[in-house]
């Protein structure tokens, strides 16, 4: 009997011990990596990986292999990176990765392995994929083979009644892909990538309906890790989603370990937590508006949002509580009619700034660091309005530069960046009717290229995924 106490007293005592560990959040990297390039032959050197939600025991990894690994702060990681890594051109993976409880690995960043040039050109642009209104494409490795694949959501107005869902393009690794697999998803799929139920391998959402008066699909295709994925598995929500929310943002929201999913809907900003085995729980829907992009702006640990407002000349910042809700948010007047607003260090002072696009230029909000911002920095000169932005160190000069799709001209823009938050005049490339913009290493060579969605047709006509490869030595 008194074996028998001691063994039930043992029993809720490690219950308790293990219930009272709080999970770690997973983490999340800001852009970008410093150095965010390198040259070939580099040598060893110390990298910085910024960002937030870093606990003692987070590791930086390239390629998937950990690094010597220093936490500096829950903001703040250093690693050493051998001379043997940089040796060829190429582009690193980096993660930061946390342990259980919780825990996982973070959003990716890329580090280039590249020379520097002054002018960068890109070549004719090449069709990978085509279907009936491709909507979006996004990258991602889907088959951890260390190559760059592409996800296109397909669909038209018909797909109300008919088939709409998912292409999965591979990388062969120079720049040409093979289709795999087509999934069937909600009409008017907006895709986001994550690993939504813990096993390391990444995963796919859907956001879609139409009519856009009819509750949101939810659809989480679940990754084999060879390539392909699980049939959708679909959820109703109670909600309408916004025409053109754009795609969902993912990121742990309530610092649980569990990958939460948020967008914008007619109700308001949706949050979907994560149960971390591939469903989400009832929305909570946040009194805000607008195209949401994720970042710590007042380094408390808590994920913060900085929203584009349809039709507004300001952008919104509403600072997470930790639990899924946010704060009213504050909003920031620009000139112009705010179209797509991102978040990075463009500057090189280790805070994050804003940088917004509308049909009067680019213009930069350097951030302070405690949830507010102050400068505004205008590079004018953009042809158009914008439907999206990439951003990477395209010349490999160490410092972000912008790509932007105007949506209502046949033109794709980008911009130098100088290192102050201001930009090169735009260079313009004729890219007709582009909706939607990725950027990434696509052949392996250490040079940033770009994919898009040609849509060549209208609503009822064949579109396609494109690329463009990068021909600077």
């Amino acid at each position: 009997m008194p074996r028998l106490f001691s063994s039930f007293l043992l029993t809720c005592f490690m219950t308790v011990s293990l219930a009272s560990l709080a999970a770690n959040p997973v983490p999340f990297v800001n852009q970008p990596l410093v150095p965010v390039s390198v040259a070939p032959g580099n040598g060893a050197f110390v990298l910085t990986v910024n960002g937030t939600a870093f606990v003692p025991g987070t590791v930086v990894k390239w390629n998937g292999n950990a690094l010597p690994t220093t936490f500096v702060s829950q903001s703040r990681l250093t690693a050493e990176v051998s001379a043997s890594l940089v040796a060829q051109p190429g582009t690193a993976s980096v993660t930061a990765s946390s342990p259980s409880p919780g825990g996982g690995a973070s959003n990716v960043a890329f580090l280039l392995i590249a020379l520097s040039v002054g002018n960068i050109q890109f070549g004719a642009d090449a069709g990978v994929g085509k279907g009936l209104f491709v909507g979006h494409v996004i990258a991602g490795d889907f088959n951890n083979d260390g190559k760059i694949d592409l996800a296109a959501t397909f669909g038209n107005l018909d797909t109300y009644f008919k088939k709409s869902g998912i292409d999965i393009l591979l990388g062969n690794g120079d720049g040409t892909f093979q289709h795999v697999q087509g999934r069937k998803t909600a009409a008017f799929p907006q895709p986001a990538i994550g690993d939504f139920n813990g096993d390391g391998i990444p995963d796919l959402v859907a956001v879609g309906s139409f009519p856009f008066s009819l509750p949101i699909k939810l659809d989480v295709l679940l990754g084999n890790g060879d390539g392909t994925f699980q049939h959708a598995r679909e959820y109703t929500v109670g909600i309408s989603p916004m025409c053109g929310c754009g795609v969902p943002v993912v990121a742990d929201f309530n610092r649980d370990g569990k990958l939460d999913l948020a967008f914008s809907t007619q109700q308001g900003l949706a949050v979907f937590l994560g149960n971390g085995d591939g469903t989400f729980g009832s929305p909570i829907v946040n009194p805000i508006s607008g195209m949401p992009s994720i970042g710590d702006f007042n380094g408390d640990g808590r994920l913060d949002l900085a929203l584009a407002v349809a039709d507004s000349n300001g952008v919104s910042v509403a600072l997470g509580n930790g639990d899924g809700t946010f704060q009213n948010p504050s909003t920031i007047p620009i000139s112009g009619v705010v179209d797509v607003v991102t978040v990075a260090d463009f500057n090189g002072d280790g805070i994050l700034d804003l940088a917004t696009s509308s049909e009067t230029g680019v213009t930069v909000i350097l951030g302070i660091g405690d949830g507010t911002f102050g400068k505004q920095i205008v590079s004018p000169d953009l042809p158009n309005s914008t439907d999206s932005v990439a951003v990477a160190d395209f010349n490999a000069d160490g410092i972000l530069d912008l790509l932007v799709a105007h949506n209502k001209s046949s033109h794709i823009s980008y911009m130098l960046g100088n290192g102050d938050g201001s930009f090169t005049r735009a260079k313009v490339l004729n890219r007709p009717l582009v909706t939607s913009l990725i950027s990434a290493d696509l052949n392996g060579d250490g040079r940033v290229d770009f994919g898009f969605v040609l849509n060549s047709g209208g609503s009822f006509g064949r579109s396609s995924v494109n690329i463009d490869l990068q021909t600077a030595p």
